[in-house]
């Protein structure tokens, strides 16, 4: 945890009150031991601007224990105007090492910032708020304790706490945005989105349920990767969802009917991404659920620049035309990867026979000699 000895919302003088910045931490390893400078930093836009004070040549043994690791002294008179985050920053005793952020890495990680805001203005400074007390109400039949479930707004779990129904209670979270999500046996899970940006009262009510949709996984070929998911059974009123929402990284991409199952993420950049899904109901939605995944790098690979089609899309019979305008090779699969063949081609047209197979998605690969490679999908009703 990263800690100043002054309280939030106060204004200070930069000329007479520099203040002091401590850093402690719990380390569960055996031993560790860390040797090389310490300081703290201004950061602004993600970048670190300047070093405003540290220490060189520290050694910390560190054992199974919460431990002050140390404090520093937060001079601000080399600052302009403007909002900065101050930072406690290591490099450790080796050639070339750079400057690091150290992070809070404590279970509570919704409510402990790794960085102390700060706004300065003139001969002025004061240290920003960035905590809310968020107070719960839990409605529920259930007279035991319930789990909750505190995620990022991206799925990502960061905590769990216990809520006893009908008993409000006091959590701080930072601002941000969360989704809580509540469980228990003989009731449906129950997600609530959360925005916070000041003090705040909610009350959730476990019979207020609209059953989220279940991703089985997401499958990677290169830039493109496939969603695959099923429904929940019918619950209730609820019933059966109408339709889902698709998302990658919270941004809407698609609305599709109940009857299809899986979707198609194509010519994805690298690096992580979430797959997101809602059932939408007569009276309402779903919370998001989501899935991570990953893009590899494909430096090898280029997109597909020209023509390249299939017909009739959909097939009523397993019978299509591809057309392609270069020499390439066709890689068939089925939607969890497995390959069903693969053959040569040369530019023109070509008769693609799946009438053996079963109605459904699948994937045509087409790779062609200069590294160039796309994805197209055939259906098969």
């Amino acid at each position: 945890a990263v800690e100043a000895n002054l309280p939030e919302d106060s204004v200070y003088s930069i000329k007479n009150s520099p203040f002091d910045v401590s850093y402690s931490g719990f380390e569960n390893h055996a031993m560790s031991v860390f040797k090389g400078s310490v300081a703290l930093a201004a950061f602004q836009g993600g970048e670190m601007l300047e070093i405003i004070s540290g220490e060189e040549n520290v050694e910390i043994a560190k054992r199974g224990t919460v431990i002050e690791i140390w404090t520093l002294k937060a001079d601000l008179k080399g600052l302009e105007d403007g909002d900065y985050e101050i930072w406690t920053v290591c490099k450790p005793d080796m050639e070339n090492a750079k400057w690091q952020k150290v992070y809070a890495n404590l279970p509570n990680r919704y409510t402990t910032d790794s960085y102390i805001p700060v706004r300065i203005k003139g001969d002025t400074y004061e240290l920003l708020k960035t905590t809310a007390v968020v107070n719960i109400t839990l409605h529920c039949a259930d007279e035991r304790y319930i789990p909750m479930y505190i995620h990022s707004s991206l799925g990502e779990l960061l905590s769990s706490e216990q809520l006893f129904p009908e008993s409000p209670k006091n959590f701080p979270f930072r601002y941000g945005s969360y989704q809580l999500r509540f469980w228990t046996i003989g009731f449906d899970t129950t997600y609530v989105n959360l925005n916070i940006s000041g003090d705040t009262a909610i009350e959730v009510d476990m019979q207020e349920i609209y059953p989220e949709p279940y991703i089985f996984g997401v499958r990677v070929r290169g830039n493109t990767a496939t969603m695959l998911w099923m429904t929940e059974p019918p619950q209730g009123e609820k019933a059966f969802p109408e339709s889902f929402i698709v998302y990658l990284d919270s941004v809407e991409v698609a609305k599709l009917p109940v009857s299809v199952t899986e979707y198609d993420y194509l010519n994805l950049k690298p690096g992580y991404h979430w797959a997101g899904l809602r059932s939408v109901y007569t009276t309402g939605q779903s919370p998001m659920v989501t899935s991570r995944f990953q893009v590899r790098e494909t430096a090898n690979e280029t997109p597909w620049n020209g023509v390249c089609r299939i017909s009739p899309n959909p097939s009523a019979d397993g019978y299509f035309t591809l057309e392609v305008d270069r020499d390439c090779r066709l890689q068939v699969s089925s939607v969890s990867g497995k390959v069903l063949f693969e053959r040569e081609l040369s530019a023109g047209s070509h008769p693609v026979d799946m009438s053996a197979y079963q109605a459904g998605v699948y994937l045509f690969r087409l790779s062609g000699k200069n590294g160039e490679s796309t994805v197209l999908k055939a259906v098969i009703r």
